[in-house]
């Protein structure tokens, strides 16, 4: 018997998270969207990829934060920056779009926030296929959403400054 209660207890638990309830029925949120592309006349659209538990997201996010402040205004213009924020701290908390605003008001104010659903890392893999998880991540799109750049986590590769000479680069039409 207390085979079959633990059985049942694990079953519910497992097919119960994940959903919100609002006055006793199970009710799924909508998943967010997830749009690459820059806005009307944007040519490059920067994406990076963090989460809670990235120290070096921390750091590197708002250096690359103020390149893209110190681009002059007609440059920024022609620049779209998303921020997907794909899991919390410890790694397995679900991100929400809510934890997404608050990382972007932390580490990257000029970027547009998004939770990375439907989860796990689901936007990050459909732009790095075969791509180990790891971050801090960064691509560059052009505009027609084709991936033109990667900056994979590493203290090598993951350089704030070469990302914003990249974008201002693409952005000058160089």
């Amino acid at each position: 018997m207390t085979r079959v209660t633990l059985i049942a207890f694990t079953l519910f638990t497992l097919i119960g998270c994940g959903r919100y309830y609002a006055g006793g029925a199970p009710v799924r949120p909508a998943p967010e969207p997830t749009p690459f592309a820059g806005g009307e006349g944007r040519n490059t659209t920067l994406i990076v990829f963090g989460a809670g538990f990235c120290g070096d997201c921390k750091v590197d996010f708002p250096k690359v934060n103020e390149g893209i402040a110190a681009l002059p205004e007609p440059l920024r213009q022609k620049l779209e920056v998303k921020l997907f924020y794909v899991s919390g701290d410890p790694g397995l908390v679900r991100p929400t779009p809510d934890a997404a605003l608050a990382y972007k008001e932390a580490h990257f104010v000029l970027a547009t926030p998004f939770a990375d659903l439907p989860w796990m890392w689901s936007n990050f893999k459909s732009l790095n296929p075969g791509v180990p998880l790891r971050v801090p991540h960064a691509v560059v799109l052009d505009e027609e959403q084709k991936v033109v750049k990667r900056y994979t986590s590493g203290k090598t590769s993951f350089v704030p400054s070469e990302i914003v000479a990249f974008v201002e680069s693409r952005l000058r039409g160089k």
